[in-house]
């Protein structure tokens, strides 16, 4: 094949030409030229649409910063602010107004005031007696205007009117801060700049006075038979309580009857917890029981531990406004029933027993059940008090609320009981340097009659006191049995021998048997309540070692039996 054939039978690319060039640039241009407009728009109306959705969060967080703040509080009931202290405070005029531009959307000062009916105002705020807030917001720049007014109750067709504010109101000044009506619109305006203009974005909504619910009948009993207390040395504070309840009957808008209930629990300031038979439950709900297997805050027990325990819930129910929390024949009830695999039902320490002081000879743990402690079986009577038919148990606390139509009665009753407890045993003392026991205590607080007669709180207990004043056949010598009509005064620790050359006094820092001075009995207008901190309370010595002086402050341990407490309310 010749070259110029070959040269004939090659692609030809040299190229784009000039003139194709040119014609593309121009097609790109056309094209350009009809999509700039809608390419600039676009981002014109994104930019509009931000700043609106900013205006609208601004504006719905002014609203609901106004809704939580309290719709009238009393001058005199202390540095308290509502909602009227700030967005109406008075009738000081508020000062000039500022709209001047073509719109009348001219941004207004900061400040305040009031805006009397015809009052020279902008085109978005509203007519009638207002007053106006502006302020700034923080985040965005841009400027709020408030303007509240005080609406009257609504009529049939659910309009409200503005209503008129007298010349001197003043919500600092006591008789003087009576809102002119217990509801306000609010409208929120707010301002921002685009391209020059002031626009606005203007939301309105209505803030009622929402009283609280009127309680018509309310009831609750409480009690905690055993409560022991110390601090570890690596877990914080620890805790031990044993026959927890706790009952709640209320008719406000609803009627509402609950019961909370824990046979034990253990607990650290680390936040760990744990419980033994426990329940939680609301009206309605049938009589059942919850068991519980032994257990505590660690398998080992070296801190909180228990036995077998059980919650019995008794009836629930509110039917026809009448809240009922069990009853004397099925009571609420937490119980201890039973003990470990170790044959203790109650176990408590703060630490290692290898860091107890030297000298104390304390074993452990420093609180138990005794080991010659023996059930009871025991229930609620009508009065309050202990029977001895029901469930048997080691401690107990036990309950009902009563609530009645005819022949109205309400009634909240609490009972707690606990066998033989063991405080601080030592090699020569080992079922403890004291013993204590909790006979009962009791508290039942009723209001009955047509009148809603406030009966004085029933409230009665018994605690024995015993020390170690062995050995022999008489082991334990009584320090003192605790009523409401016995001596108050306990003996001084120091004074009580307690066996080998020690005296109480050398594990015990502090006691204190419970007087009808260490609790009040209120019985008036309705209502009958009182609650009792505890029948029998006593703080040990420091029982570790320490660097201050050879012992460690923190290491005293917190106990106290008969913790109860009642309240019943008929304002029917």
């Amino acid at each position: 094949m010749s070259p110029s054939a070959e040269r004939r039978t090659r692609p030809v690319d040299d190229g784009f030409t000039l003139i194709e060039i040119m014609v593309a640039f121009g097609i790109v241009l056309v094209v350009l030229t009809a999509l700039l407009p809608q390419l600039i728009v676009g981002i014109r109306s994104g930019e509009v649409a931000r700043q609106a959705t900013q205006a609208k969060a601004v504006a719905q967080g002014q609203l609901d910063r106004m809704r939580n703040l309290p719709y009238h509080v009393e001058p005199d009931a202390g540095d308290y602010r509502d909602v009227l202290d700030y967005y109406f405070r008075d009738t000081t005029p508020a000062g000039a107004t500022p709209c001047t531009d073509s719109d009348g959307l001219a941004t207004l000062p900061i400040g305040h005031g009031f805006l009397a009916d015809g009052a020279a105002r902008c085109s978005y705020e509203p007519e009638g007696d207002a007053y106006r807030y502006v302020l700034e917001d923080a985040t965005s720049d841009f400027i709020v205007v408030v303007d509240t007014q005080f609406l009257s109750a609504p009529a049939a067709d659910g309009t409200s009117h503005v209503v008129e504010v007298n010349s001197d109101y003043d919500t600092q000044v006591n008789g003087d801060d009576n809102p002119a009506s217990f509801q306000i619109g609010v409208t929120v305006t707010v301002l921002y700049e685009r391209r020059g203009t002031t626009k606005p974005f203007t939301t309105y909504t209505q803030i009622a006075d929402q009283p609280l619910t009127q309680t018509r009948i309310s009831a609750t009993a409480s009690a905690t038979a055993i409560s022991v207390g110390s601090v570890t040395t690596s877990n914080g504070a620890v805790s031990l309580d044993v026959g927890l309840l706790d009952l709640d009957g209320s008719l406000g808008f609803a009627s509402t009857a609950s019961a909370s209930l824990a046979g034990a629990s253990g607990g650290l300031s680390t936040g760990q917890k744990s419980e033994g038979a426990s329940v939680a439950a609301s009206a309605p709900a049938t009589a059942s029981s919850q068991p519980g297997l032994a257990g505590g805050l660690d398998a080992a027990c070296t801190l909180a531990c228990w036995g077998t325990t059980q919650s019995d819930i008794g009836p629930l129910t509110a039917t026809d406004g009448l809240p009922n929390a069990g009853s004397v024949a099925s009571p609420m009830q937490a119980r201890l029933t039973g003990t470990d695999a170790a044959g203790r039902a109650i176990s408590f320490d703060n630490g290692d027993p290898a860091t107890y002081r030297d000298g104390l000879s304390l074993a452990s743990p420093l609180v138990r059940l005794d080991p010659d402690a023996e059930e009871t079986v025991e229930g609620v009577t009508s009065t309050c008090g202990t029977s001895t038919v029901g469930t048997s148990a080691f401690v107990r606390s036990l309950g009902y609320l009563r609530t009645t139509d005819t022949n109205p009665v309400v009634e909240a009753c609490a009972v707690s009981t606990a066998a033989w407890v063991s405080l601080f045993p030592t090699d020569f003392a080992p079922r403890g340097v004291l013993r204590v026991r909790l006979v009962h205590a009791s508290a039942d607080c009723q209001v009955d009659g047509a009148s809603h007669t406030a009966q004085t709180p029933s409230v009665d207990y018994e605690v024995e006191v015993k020390r170690w004043a062995g050995p022999g056949d008489d082991d334990y010598a009584s320090v003192a049995t605790i009523t409401p009509s016995g001596d108050a005064d306990l003996p001084d620790p120091a004074t009580l021998a307690a066996g080998a050359d020690h005296t109480v006094g050398d594990y015990v820092g502090s006691w204190s048997a419970l007087t009808t001075a260490g609790y009040e009995l209120t019985a008036v207008g309705g209502v009958s309540s009182v609650q009792v901190p505890g029948a029998f309370t006593l703080t040990s010595q420091p029982v570790r070692t320490g660097a201050l002086d050879g012992v460690d402050p923190t290491s005293a341990v917190s106990f106290t039996v008969g913790e109860v407490g009642c309240f019943a309310e008929d304002a029917r």
